[in-house]
């Protein structure tokens, strides 16, 4: 997992007004501008527009899944990655999972990769003392 990023993204979605955010919604444009989920955020901080359209000229097959995925350091194929994306975690239909609830389970994910990472580091480090 891609911590610094995951945090951009909690970032982004911290500064967005709640309109700008639809789980049900990969990435589409309304009235009030740009519409989108956490892999439509995710993918749009990782070039994902240009990108797309690159895509749609036959340069590369990938899809704002697949760039969100990249951007976030997760399997695109992978459980974590759908259940991320679907919104597994919230137990809802996805039209109902809010900004708030969709930034506190990346943070929930971040602070458990953190949590990951400092305890690989000290098995390391107590193996060498």
């Amino acid at each position: 997992m891609n911590i610094e990023n995951m945090k951009k993204l909690v970032g982004q979605l911290e500064r967005l007004p709640d309109e700008k955010f639809d789980m049900s919604e990969l990435i589409t444009h309304r009235e009030c501008g740009t519409v989108a989920c956490i892999a439509g955020w995710a993918s749009l901080l990782n070039g994902g527009p240009k990108r797309l359209r690159e895509s749609r000229r036959g340069k590369n097959n990938y899809t704002a899944w697949n760039f969100a995925a990249k951007f976030l350091g997760i399997d695109p194929d992978g459980k974590e990655t759908q259940d991320l994306f679907y919104g597994h975690w919230s137990h809802k239909p996805l039209f109902a999972v809010t900004r708030t609830e969709a930034t506190a389970e990346l943070k929930r994910l971040i602070a458990a990769a953190e949590a990951s990472a400092g305890a690989v580091e000290g098995v390391g480090s107590e193996v060498g003392g």
